[in-house]
């Protein structure tokens, strides 16, 4: 028999174990996948493991966000754009919808407070996305921000949906129908939910996603 082959992870690999344990946490809704990924982030940092990816970062103010430490999770953007990681590491788009994906996000101000952040996004020339617009369409849907809200369903696409995974579109155009369905717009519903029929969802098997993007 042979034995194992251990290599060091690469930054990548080790991005990849923490998205997964993040993803996981929005599949499944425990508190074990962010103390793991936690626990790995530590390691990193006891160890002085330094990382140069935007992708990294991104991934450690999701896991800060869904653990509701957001001044954390502002900390590290903020560094990211003063270049304390280095010259590669700055804001992107994934970063803008890591912080808007906050779970723990309920209230008006809560929302003001990401709008902060979007509107940032829009002048650095950051094109919102769908998976960027959806935690903030929901947020202001839930506490009558219905300005904002018609705002953010006319506000141009800047990927087609067509270019993401099936249930991933399916959820978004589900969002974006009750949305329109709060703004008493059938006819905007209507149109996102025929759609939604194009759509053939998979069961849900609470698989853990392993792409690169954000459900």
């Amino acid at each position: 028999m042979h034995s194992p082959e251990w290599h060091r992870l690469t930054e990548d690999e080790i991005t990849h174990i923490i998205r997964v344990f993040n993803n996981q946490f929005i599949f499944e809704h425990t508190e074990d996948a962010l103390n793991r990924a936690s626990i790995i982030i530590k390691l990193c940092n006891d160890r002085e493991v330094k990382v140069a990816t935007t992708a990294f970062y991104n991934e450690c103010i999701r896991m800060n966000v869904y653990m509701n430490k957001r001044d954390a999770a502002y900390k590290i953007k903020e560094d990211m754009d003063a270049g304390v990681y280095g010259v590669d590491v700055r804001s992107d788009i994934y970063t803008y919808t890591s912080i808007f994906s906050d779970t723990n996000a309920k209230t008006s101000e809560d929302l003001a407070q990401l709008v902060e952040f979007y509107d940032e996004m829009l002048s650095r020339g950051i094109e919102p996305t769908e998976l960027a617009k959806k935690p903030l369409i929901k947020l202001a849907r839930n506490v009558g921000e219905h300005r904002l809200l018609k705002a953010l369903l006319e506000s141009p696409e800047a990927e087609k949906l067509t270019t993401l995974h099936a249930a991933t579109a399916a959820r978004m155009l589900s969002n974006r129908a009750q949305a329109f369905i709060a703004e008493y717009d059938v006819d905007g519903a209507k149109s996102q939910l025929e759609q939604l029929l194009m759509y053939h969802i998979p069961k849900d098997t609470r698989a853990v996603p392993f792409s690169p993007g954000y459900s």
